[in-house]
């Protein structure tokens, strides 16, 4: 691989070596930038055009050229093989390798191409020969730091040199120059919140092909450079890596390059920075030659938004917002080549900090699935049917939308519509081809890294929230979220919350039971006292007097066509049902095709173990679950246990066991808590006939 220094490495070949002369020569050539389009938003000023020189290569041991000669003129092209740079030979820039033939009298036309291919057989290249311009379709070019050039070499960046008429018994010089084109965008952060560059690219006309797998022959002028396969790309995409953050008015330049294309007064060319993306309506024609620097002006005015972390998330999967990590690349909400493209994240202690829209996923349920959003793309990620692709899908009814999730360590996500058709499913990482839907042993296999929009270190802050949030004020409708409130603590410290959870002054939470006055700062009537039980670590217990006819909360769950997720008739389903603002996991339980306004559980067929569990954890501390049992036999029902969990994987130990027989049957919860997913088992025997058990009502109540 190639690095830029401050030279190029000069070839020159001898009769079984190349060798270096002295002269140095620019890999790139500045040239007039872009201009503004008059109404358009991109403004690239002449006058503040900026002047490319110094990007020059400097050889490393191991570098490796095709050679070609033939007699001045004709195209009897010989092929020479490999010539290979030594470590000892850097200075001087030899290449050694063997000539396939004696130099006779006469002149010679000599060829070199970088990087060296043994499928490349002659000047004039057949098809076996392909070469990468900027990097494969479905992957991205790389840069480390703002205004850093060092990515723009290697064996995605050819090179290519001729010395024409030399006479065999002189010594040629072959000075190798960019095939590429490289495109400049100088980056000014207009916006007083200061700007991390993580993302750029340059999209051009349709059908211009800027990067991926080409066809390149020699023998032309220009090289004829001609797509392989469908690996090419109109989206030129940098990530950005180690980038230093803007200033209001800092400029930053970010380089990517491009196979040479050509466009016309009137095209369109885009241009986005993290996902913010303007339009250049070109003015005039302009050409993206080989080994010269096209520059654009990109004024980043963009709303910046916060900044945001997530962390590594090893839990069981609830909803939320996370981000599909595979060593140190996110998947984005773009497709390139059938699969999902990626930009480079920072992680530092298990922890990413970014504002980069394109990579966040909701993850939310679907029924007995779950879907990932992308919100800034309007898209869900989905498999299209076909083994080792993805698909960006408009609606998330298709089973090409839906997922199973298994988190942990190690997570698995495998789309269901990609099972159905029997063809690879799993979510990985391949390389840097990018996520898509692959084996379950090829590639990397992605981590969640979850943003917890409540997350808050101070256990009494977190109780303070939903207290405050729960107590209606008289006269006050509950739902205006302007009002804040001052709680004041028995040391007469302020704490104030709007009804929102909005923390503006934190506090610190001492062990034991202390009471806090509330008032209204709005001067609507509300006053009281709310009893915080402070337990240690992070398990805080809240218990709301009633002010203003506050009665506590309750979640009453009904089964009927509107709450049903689907209809069912059989004894092995799983679906949802929702109601009261709740939805629950049912799995195993009958609804008649939605005839009934009750379930049933328990098969004649076989043992069973019907199951309610609650989907996402509720918020507050429940204190009682009820039941209401229409019939029953008995002597079919094992048990009915009721399990408490901080996730929704619950151990072996349940909290409490209803009793077995018709009519309403609770059971108290010994420590009440916030946030617990709750589920309820009904272990069934096989019995003589279907559905032993019906059951019309469920109630979870913080009374």
């Amino acid at each position: 691989m190639k690095k830029y220094f401050n030279y190029l490495g000069i070839i020159a070949a001898a009769a079984m070596t190349l060798v270096s002369c002295a002269k140095e020569a620019d890999n790139f050539t500045a040239e007039e930038p872009i201009k503004d389009g008059g109404e358009f938003t991109i403004v690239a000023n002449p006058a503040t055009k900026t002047t490319i020189d110094g990007y020059q290569t400097k050889w490393a041991a191991g570098d490796a050229i095709n050679l070609f000669h033939a007699v001045a003129g004709s195209t009897d092209y010989v092929d020479n093989g490999k010539f290979t740079i030594a470590e000892s030979d850097l200075a001087a820039g030899t290449f050694k390798g063997a000539l396939a033939g004696e130099l006779t009298s006469g002149t010679y036309d000599w060829y070199a191409v970088y990087p060296y291919t043994s499928f490349l057989k002659s000047v004039d290249n057949a098809d076996e020969a392909r070469f990468y311009i900027g990097c494969r379709s479905d992957q991205v070019q790389t840069q480390t730091g703002n205004n850093s050039t060092a990515h723009l070499s290697g064996s995605n960046y050819p090179l290519f040199g001729k010395a024409s008429g030399v006479a065999f018994d002189k010594t040629p010089a072959i000075t190798l120059s960019p095939i590429a084109s490289f495109i400049e965008v100088v980056v000014t952060n207009k916006n007083e919140e200061p700007l991390t560059v993580s993302n750029v690219t340059f999209t051009a006309p349709e059908g211009s092909e800027i990067v991926g797998n080409y066809i390149i022959k020699f023998d032309t002028t220009p090289l004829t450079i001609t797509k392989y396969s469908t690996y090419v790309s109109d989206e030129a995409v940098l990530n950005v890596s180690s980038a230093t953050a803007l200033a209001k008015d800092e400029v930053a330049r970010f380089y990517l390059a491009v196979k040479p294309f050509a466009t016309t007064n009137g095209d369109d060319i885009k241009v986005s920075v993290n996902g913010y993306e303007r339009t250049i309506h070109t003015t005039k024609d302009f050409t993206f030659q080989a080994g010269k620097i096209k520059t654009v002006n990109f004024d980043y005015d963009d709303v910046i938004e916060p900044a945001k972390t997530y962390t590594l998330y090893t839990g069981s999967i609830v909803e939320g917002d996370y981000l599909i990590v595979a060593d140190d690349v996110a998947m984005k909400a773009a497709v390139s080549s059938n699969r999902f493209a990626y930009n480079t994240v920072s992680i530092v202690s298990n922890s990413i900090t970014t504002n980069d829209a394109s990579i966040v996923w909701h993850i939310a349920p679907s029924g007995e699935y779950w879907t990932i959003y992308n919100e800034d793309a309007a898209k869900y990620a989905g498999g299209n049917g076909t083994k080792n692709q993805g698909a960006l899908l408009d609606a998330a009814t298709g089973n090409g939308a839906k997922w199973t999730i298994t988190n942990g360590v190690d997570p698995t996500i495998v789309n269901y519509g990609n099972t159905l058709s029997s063809v690879n499913a799993t979510l990985r990482r391949n390389g840097t081809y990018g996520f898509a839907c692959y084996g379950s042993s090829t590639g990397t296999a992605p981590v969640l890294y979850k943003l917890d929009n409540n997350a808050d270190p101070n256990p009494l802050v977190t109780a303070l929230k939903s207290a405050i949030s729960d107590v209606p004020a008289a006269g006050v409708d509950a739902e205006v979220e302007s009002d804040v409130y001052t709680l004041t603590d028995a040391d007469d410290s302020d704490i104030t919350v709007t009804v929102d959870g909005t923390i503006v002054t934190d506090a610190t939470a001492a062990d034991g039971d202390v009471l806090y006055s509330v008032a209204a700062n709005t001067g609507s009537a509300r006053s009281g006292w709310i009893k915080i039980a402070v337990a240690g670590g992070n398990t805080v217990q809240i218990d709301v007097n009633q002010l203003s006819g506050e009665t506590g909360k309750s979640y009453t769950i009904t089964w009927n066509s509107t709450n049903n997720s689907k209809g069912v008739s059989s004894y092995t389903a799983t679906w949802t049902v929702t109601a009261d603002g709740l939805t629950c996991n049912m799995t195993n339980w009958n609804n008649n095709n939605n005839g009934w306004n009750y379930v049933k559980c328990g098969s004649k067929s076989a043992a069973s173990v019907a199951t309610i569990i609650t989907n996402t954890a509720i918020p507050e501390a429940i204190k009682t679950v009820k039941i209401t049992i229409d019939a029953v036999t008995a002597a079919n029902i094992n048990s009915i246990k009721l399990y408490v969990s901080d996730s929704n994987t619950f151990g072996s130990t349940e909290e409490a066991s209803f009793e077995v027989g018709t009519g309403e049957k609770s059971v108290t919860i010994s420590s009440p808590a916030a946030n617990k997913y709750y589920k309820l088992e009904f272990d069934c025997k096989k019995s003589g006939s279907n559905g032993p058990l019906t059951l019309s009502q469920l109630v979870f109540t913080t009374e």
